[in-house]
C-alpha cells in the first residue's frame, strides 16, 4: 500500500516540531491531535497554543485531513518561526550589549585606576619632599610641602600626624635658638 501522507506533510512546509497523536474512539472514529512546537523557542506563550483536534472516520480523515490542517498548520508554523526569530534577535542584541558593557567597564575602571595611581604617585612625591626638608631641618618649608588633606581624604590622618610632628619640631627648633 502506498500513501502520500508524508509527501503531503512535507509540502505544508512545517517549521519546528509536529507531534501527531491518533486515538481510536469507541464509535469507530479516530481522534487526531496535531500539535506544533518550535525547535528552539523558549517563550512560554508557545505552550499556550492548543493542538488542532480532528475527529471522524478513517475515510473522512483520509479525504479531508490535509485540506483541513494546511492553513492552521502554516499559520502556527509561521508564528513559531517569528517567535524563534525574535528570540534569536533578542539574544544577539543582548550579547552585543553585554559585550559593549564589558568593554566600557574596563575602560572606566582603567581610567579610575590610572587616576588613583597618579594621585598616589603625587602624594608619595610630596611626602618624599617633606621628608627631605625635615632632614634638612627646614620644618616650615616641610609643612608648606605637605599635601592638602582635602585632596587626599584617605590620607587625612597621616597628613595631620605629620603636620603635628613637624610643627612640634619647628617650635622646638625655635626655642633652642
Amino acid at each position: 500500500m502506498e500513501t502520500n501522507f508524508f509527501k503531503n506533510l512535507a509540502d505544508i512546509g512545517v517549521q519546528g516540531n509536529m507531534v501527531l497523536m491518533v486515538r481510536q474512539l469507541e464509535n469507530s472514529e479516530l481522534l487526531v491531535l496535531l500539535h506544533l512546537t518550535g525547535n528552539n523557542v523558549k517563550d512560554a506563550v508557545v505552550k499556550t497554543i492548543q493542538p488542532l483536534k480532528l475527529s471522524g472516520t478513517a475515510e473522512e480523515l483520509d479525504s479531508r485531513f490535509f485540506e483541513t490542517v494546511t492553513a492552521p498548520v502554516k499559520k502556527v508554523s509561521g508564528f513559531l518561526a517569528e517567535v524563534e526569530a525574535q528570540e534569536k534577535s533578542l539574544a544577539e542584541a543582548r550579547k552585543k550589549w553585554d559585550g559593549q558593557k564589558k568593554k566600557a567597564k574596563p575602560t572606566a575602571q582603567a581610567e579610575e585606576t590610572e587616576k588613583n595611581e597618579e594621585k598616589e604617585k603625587a602624594f608619595s612625591e610630596a611626602m618624599q619632599r617633606v621628608t627631605e626638608l625635615e632632614r634638612a631641618m627646614d620644618y616650615s618649608a616641610a609643612i608648606g610641602e605637605l599635601p592638602d588633606a582635602a585632596e587626599y581624604p584617605d590620607k587625612r590622618q597621616e597628613i595631620a600626624t605629620k603636620r603635628k610632628e613637624l610643627e612640634q619640631k619647628e617650635k622646638l627648633g625655635a626655642t633652642l635658638f
